[in-house]
């Protein structure tokens, strides 16, 4: 595989996010599950392209920009004229940690997107609740089934929140399908918990197709599992200013090191403990960044050795 040739694609929803603390705004960003995960690719430094859809609107305008100064291409993003680009308002709470709600106005007609031409190097990303919608799941299929069919890597992480909960029974097919298509799963233990009314691996591990499945806890070790053998990854402790982004960012950085690594679903399986280890801590360095900020991402000079920042 030919890293200068390999393209990261990222599938999901466009929000602008506003943020809260104690009902005081103190940052806006534009924000969405794989948007987040997008922003910190681009700024690892590698190529990706972005899959969604924006209103023809002043906040559509802004993430367009925002995507030209991040490096993100957004070539495969629709812009609707009937509608908006929606709005998230993230309250904080003691923890750091956000609860949600949304204003949406989109159009009747959505997503619709020209089709990326996917490669056996390129990765793709997709998941939370745009993964589920009805309304964009023909769309979506039709990505996911190019992108199978060309051998791309393909990660999923469910994403799955409580407000969504009363309708799991409905959705519970969809994620299942989802999985199907994925070579690697990355969820929260809290995703996990609400999808399959459990927090324990194995069984996780038996649910998800015994995919090679990455669990994340919060601050608690990170837990994979491949092939039925279970690994533990402990996270140093840091200073949490917001928690938002922060798992986007971690599946950022694990395609950061499989894409640095000339690494893919066909390496999986005979990958050692030690460079699955090596993966996670990536994912863990990204998500530690990005919780160091009110950005929703990580730092556009993370991943830059302190020395040559002294020297700017």
């Amino acid at each position: 595989m030919n890293i200068a040739q390999a393209k990261i694609y990222c599938i999901g929803e466009t929000v602008f996010d506003i943020i809260f603390d104690n009902f005081n705004p103190i940052a806006a960003n534009a924000g969405g599950s794989a948007f987040n995960s997008a922003v910190s690719i681009a700024r690892s430094g590698l190529s990706v392209c972005f899959i969604s859809e924006i209103g023809h609107d002043m906040i559509g305008d802004h993430i367009i920009n925002f995507f030209e100064e991040n490096h993100v291409s957004s070539e495969f993003i629709y812009r609707f004229k009937d509608g908006q680009t929606p709005l998230a308002v993230a309250l904080l709470d003691k923890n750091r940690n956000a609860k949600y709600q949304f204003y949406k106005n989109y159009p009747e007609n959505r997503f619709l997107t020209k089709n990326p031409k996917f490669h056996a190097c390129d990765y793709l990303l997709f998941g939370s609740y745009f993964a589920l919608n009805r309304e964009l799941r023909g769309k979506l299929i039709e990505i996911l089934e190019l992108a199978r069919r060309a051998g791309t890597t393909i990660i999923y992480d469910p994403n799955f929140r409580k407000p969504h909960g009363k309708e799991l029974p409905e959705l519970l097919p969809f994620i299942l399908e989802n999985i199907e298509f994925a070579d690697l799963v990355r969820g929260s233990a809290d995703d996990f918990k609400l999808i399959f009314n459990t927090t324990e691996i194995i069984e996780i591990y038996q649910k998800c197709h015994e995919k090679p499945l990455i669990m994340t806890d919060e601050a608690n070790d990170v837990q994979f599992i491949n092939n039925g053998k279970i690994l533990s990854v402990e996270q140093s402790s840091i200073n949490v200013i917001s928690t938002i982004g922060a798992g986007d960012s971690f599946n950022a950085g694990i395609i950061y090191y499989l894409v640095k690594e000339n690494l893919n679903k066909f390496d999986f399986q005979e990958l050692t403990e030690e460079k699955w280890k090596k993966i996670i801590k990536s994912g863990i360095r990204f998500a530690q960044n990005t919780c160091g900020s009110l950005e929703n991402y990580v730092d556009k000079d993370f991943l830059v050795p302190k020395q040559e920042l002294v020297n700017k």
